[in-house]
């Protein structure tokens, strides 16, 4: 039960949605998530020109795209990221992996996708960082994307 001022601090997002009572391996799962978007979007990344700026770009799409969605709406989120990256349709639709992350992030609570987009939000650089890390293990054939 909250009381007032821990409902206006929540209502008003001064309160990290990951506070609230969870485990370790909810933490973990969000971050393994986040890790897994970014790698998608590294594969869907369709930006002409040079290569390097890579994560600038998907760095920029969440920053973007955080600014741009005010609720938990996390399919509107990856759409958001999936355009400034500049994907093409028809390989994002055909791309599995991104599927059943959507289809993940559908069966989550709410308190979840908060979550998600807090950690995006106040984990920037770490998020890219670990992000480059997995895609390298995926490019490398250590994990599947």
């Amino acid at each position: 039960m909250l009381d007032a001022e821990a409902f206006r601090r929540k209502l008003a997002g001064l309160e990290d949605p990951l506070s609230r009572d969870t485990g370790a391996s909810e933490k973990a799962e969000i971050r393994d998530c986040i890790s897994r978007l970014c790698s998608i979007l590294a594969s869907l990344y369709n930006v002409p020109g040079d290569r390097k700026a890579l994560w600038e770009h998907i760095a920029k799409a969440f920053e973007t795209s955080l600014a741009k969605v005010s609720d938990d709406d996390l399919d509107r989120f990856v759409s958001l990221c999936l355009e400034s990256v500049q994907a093409e349709p028809a390989l994002a639709s055909a791309c599995e992996p991104l599927g059943q992350t959507l289809q993940l992030f559908a069966v989550r609570p709410p308190e979840w996708r908060f979550g998600f987009l807090q950690h995006i939000a106040s984990h920037s650089y770490a998020v890219i960082v670990h992000g480059r890390a997995r895609w390298e293990r995926v490019k490398s054939q250590e994990i599947e994307l």
